[in-house]
């Protein structure tokens, strides 16, 4: 098992205190508990930088490119969960 990284863990925990910030701007506005918030309406452009700048120093671009390869983007999926559905209430 690969050792964990000191500075690696610190900027994933950065991170998860980025995602709690824009969750809780969602909630302080009226949003939906039971959703996810959209950091990219919820964060300023500066905590948005920053968390991108994070993500690309933890995760190595191939690991990025392998996962969008194997699974595609969250639009991607979600048009072929819409074609399947489209699909099925049509079968009926």
């Amino acid at each position: 098992m690969t050792p964990i990284n000191p500075l690696k863990q610190q900027q994933s925990q950065r991170m998860g205190e980025l995602a709690k910030i824009a969750r809780q701007r969602y909630l302080d506005a009226g949003g939906d508990p039971q959703r996810s918030a959209n950091g990219d309406e919820w964060l300023t452009d500066a905590e948005k930088q920053e968390y991108l700048t994070l993500a690309r120093q933890i995760f190595a671009e191939e690991y990025i490119d392998n996962y969008l390869k194997r699974n595609g983007t969250w639009r991607e999926r979600l048009a072929a969960m819409k074609q399947t559905n489209r699909r099925s209430s049509e079968s009926f």
